[in-house]
Order: structure tokens, then C-alpha cells, then sequence
């Protein structure tokens, strides 16, 4: 047998294999379906956790005792997803951020600790509104869950803070 003969064969053997000899109809659909659109998978809309109040919150975490080891893990194992603080008071700010033209952090009373702090980060814009009567006042914050530990609290980023202005003390 010559050369071009055993090429022509192993050629052939590997073409058959490889599904290039068969006909059109019987080779996979990919050049069939590749004008048709892949299939839309909706997401699945996912209800926010939501607590009544930072207090409510800081209680449910143990405040007055050991706390819930469920909701904890909860919190832990829900990074990334949403969040509503339904009433927070907001005690205190870290505008250092803010002044540079990035987030003003509102943070509810952690007098008890940094494991019951909330930490509300809110975009540059939301932070001007807030800072035209800085006073103490009741939030809705929501959001995403950005981090949760037991030793320094929820923080919830982006946050979006909503409150009404006859709630700014005078």
C-alpha cells in the first residue's frame, strides 16, 4: 500500500468517527439552532428578609441573652441578597467617604456593642439629602446585605434610606 493510500484510509476512518461523514440531518443540531435564540430563564425574585426594627433586630440577635443561632446563620448565609430595616433610628454617621464625594454610612445606637450595630450605606446623592437637616431620625433602610458577623454587626450596601422629614427632630 503506498503512503497516500494509508492516508486516505486513516483520513477517512477519522472523519467517520469524528461525525464529519454523516449526513446533515444526522449530525448534532447546532448549526440548525444557531439562529434561534438561547431559551430566557427568569430569575426568581427574591423576597427581602425584613425586620420590623433595629431594636427587634438587635433583640432577635441576642441583646438580652444568646440570641437566635438560626437567625444568625440566616444572616451569614444571606450575603447578597435583600434587606429591609423597616424602622431604624439613626444614631450616628460616618461621612468621611461622603465628603470625597462617595457613601455617607448611617449607623443605628450600637451603644451595646458592635455585634448589634447597623450600618446603612447610602450613595453620594441619597447622603446630600440626608446631610441638608443632619439630625437624628427614624430610616427605612433597604437594600442588599453586604456583610454579617456576630462580632461587628449587619451592613447593608448599597442601602437606600427613605424617612419622612417630619421625622427629623427640630
Amino acid at each position: 500500500m503506498k503512503k497516500t493510500q494509508i492516508f486516505s484510509i486513516f483520513l477517512a476512518g477519522a472523519l467517520v468517527l469524528s461525525g464529519c461523514g454523516k449526513p446533515s440531518s444526522e449530525n448534532n443540531n447546532s448549526s440548525k439552532n444557531s439562529t434561534e435564540p438561547a431559551p430566557v430563564v427568569a430569575e426568581a425574585k427574591v423576597d427581602p428578609i425584613v425586620f420590623e426594627s433595629d431594636n427587634a433586630l438587635a433583640n432577635s440577635l441576642g441583646m438580652l441573652g444568646q440570641g437566635d443561632a438560626l437567625l444568625k446563620k440566616k444572616l451569614g448565609t444571606s450575603v447578597g441578597k435583600p434587606i429591609q430595616i423597616t424602622s431604624m433610628f439613626v444614631w450616628s454617621l460616618d461621612s468621611s467617604e461622603w465628603e470625597k464625594g462617595g457613601k455617607l454610612h448611617l449607623m443605628n445606637d450600637d451603644s451595646m456593642g458592635r455585634a448589634y450595630r447597623i450600618t446603612c450605606s447610602i450613595s453620594s446623592e441619597n447622603g446630600d439629602k440626608f446631610m441638608k437637616t443632619k439630625k437624628r431620625r427614624v430610616i427605612v433602610a433597604s437594600g442588599i446585605l453586604k456583610d454579617y458577623s456576630s462580632t461587628d454587626g449587619l451592613t447593608i450596601d448599597p442601602c437606600n434610606a427613605t424617612w419622612q422629614e417630619s421625622d427629623a427632630p427640630k
